[in-house]
């Protein structure tokens, strides 16, 4: 809360005079407009090769290259306890065998033991400046960086700006007529539809093109048709997927568009200050501001602006991709976990949970719906949103914002046999090959949102700055 004073780590303290939220404007397509992996894969190292190849060596070529690598961790160690916000994902840790590890939110602090991991350049720079690591790099492969081909990004500006005038025109409904006023709905339904497309333009280069295929034989029984465990299926299944005229789009260019936007927020995050940093999602950051701060983030947004695309919107203004656009000032902030949770700002109450719908509704007047926010359900009879942010916690249950579940059954995934699976879900025999069931919930409890479970003891879970403010 702002005018209050939190500890950090041991001898920081932070006075929190002033919080502010910026996301970033389209993230993922603004980064289809930089330079990404088009060209053809070069194998530059193995093993059998007899030297040792390390992360410095991939960093050289770039930007001319990116470097993507199957590397072999043994140990890894965060540098500076300062660092809040950690990059390497535990769900992202193949093949293991741990003898210890820390996590926070998912994040490893420290691991003893070995695990893989598959990263590209940008990905690999993170990981040197934030741990100390014991590895090898088992295989490297290097693609040469291109930009997309202009009836491409033709596209993605198409959709760019049909979205910013539409933005701008649910901005002046809201103003004018509120939120929920079925003008603004409306056209919030067609900002939406376009969002989607543009977002959908970074989607589509992201989908997986080996994915395994079943059938179901007359006993209803699913087997694998098709299969890609050996780097001759891979190829083969590779020269068979882009042989389709319609299967164009590059996988390793859509995974360093992913890269490009994570490494941008990482900038931001250096630039801010890890102990002015509360909260951070994939496009967006919540931080302790001050004038000093916003100076230093300015002036990156300008050094970015130099190279950014843009297109021209109809009421005659620019709008430029690539900039880290600043929200309200907030009152009070509270977050539990990752998109768990609260904002004040002048506004009012906002929160983001995961799995709970923003609204329901409860009944009807004059032919009109009445809504219940979660908002509204949270904060109960509470009047203040500054207390009623207090009652975000793990012992909430939301009974009427309850929405649904996805329970899913069948493969397990990565690593897995990919075996069939029968379940009895609700009184019907599932049977799947990989998929999940929509169930509708009579309660949400806000500590069943996001959580990891494990039964190992060597397992612990650090608390982070993000639930101390």
């Amino acid at each position: 809360e702002c005018g209050k004073t939190y500890d950090y780590t041991e001898g920081i303290k932070v006075n929190i005079k002033r919080m502010r939220h910026r996301d970033f404007k389209s993230h993922y397509p603004s980064n289809m407009n930089k330079p990404l992996p088009l060209g053809n894969p070069q194998k530059i190292y193995t093993q059998e090769l007899g030297f040792p190849y390390y992360i410095s060596d991939c960093l050289e070529d770039w930007p001319q290259f990116t470097t993507f690598v199957i590397i072999r961790l043994y140990g890894a160690k965060i540098r500076d306890e300062k660092i809040s916000m950690p990059f390497m994902q535990f769900s992202k840790l193949y093949d293991q065998n741990i003898q210890h590890i820390r996590l926070d939110n998912g994040r490893v602090l420290m691991l003893d033991g070995y695990g893989i991991m598959y990263l590209d350049t940008l990905s690999l720079k993170i990981i040197d400046e934030q741990y100390e690591l014991d590895y090898e790099i088992v295989e490297a492969w290097r693609i040469e960086n291109k930009i997309l081909p202009p009836c491409l990004l033709d596209v993605v500006d198409k959709y760019f700006k049909g979205k910013s005038d539409k933005k701008n025109i649910v901005k002046e409904l809201t103003n004018e007529f509120g939120k929920l006023d079925p003008k603004t709905v409306e056209a919030d339904f067609h900002l939406q539809q376009d969002k989607k497309m543009l977002n959908s333009s970074y989607g589509c280069m992201v989908m997986n093109p080996l994915r395994s295929e079943f059938i179901c034989d007359e006993n209803m029984e699913f087997h694998i048709n098709k299969d890609y465990k050996t780097l001759k299926d891979m190829q083969a299944g590779l020269d068979s997927f882009y042989s389709k005229w319609n299967n164009f789009l590059n996988y390793a260019a859509g995974c360093m568009i992913t890269s490009y936007a994570r490494y941008e927020l990482y900038e931001f995050i250096k630039v801010i200050g890890y102990e002015n940093c509360l909260y951070s999602d994939t496009d967006s950051l919540y931080y302790v501001s001050t004038p000093e701060i916003e100076n230093k983030i300015e002036k990156l947004n300008e050094e970015k602006h130099k190279a950014a695309r843009f297109v021209e919107l109809d009421n005659g203004k620019k709008e430029y991709y690539d900039c880290f656009e600043l929200e309200p000032d907030i009152k009070a902030f509270k977050a539990l976990r990752s998109k768990c949770y609260g904002v004040v700002t002048d506004k009012g109450l906002e929160l983001t949970i995961a799995g709970v719908p923003a609204r329901t509704i409860i009944g009807m007047e004059n032919d009109e719906p009445i809504y219940l926010t979660r908002e509204q359900e949270l904060a109960g009879e509470e009047k203040d949103p500054i207390k009623a942010l207090d009652h975000l916690d793990d012992e909430f249950t939301f009974h009427i914002n309850t929405g649904v579940c996805a329970l899913y059954i069948g493969a397990e995934g990565f690593g897995s046999d990919r075996k069939p699976k029968e379940m009895i879900i609700d009184g019907h025999k599932i049977s799947t090959a990989g998929g999940c069931v929509i169930r509708r919930l009579e309660e949400k409890k806000i500590s069943n949102i996001g959580k990891t479970k494990t039964n190992d003891d060597n397992y612990e879970e650090q608390i982070s700055i993000d639930s101390l403010i």
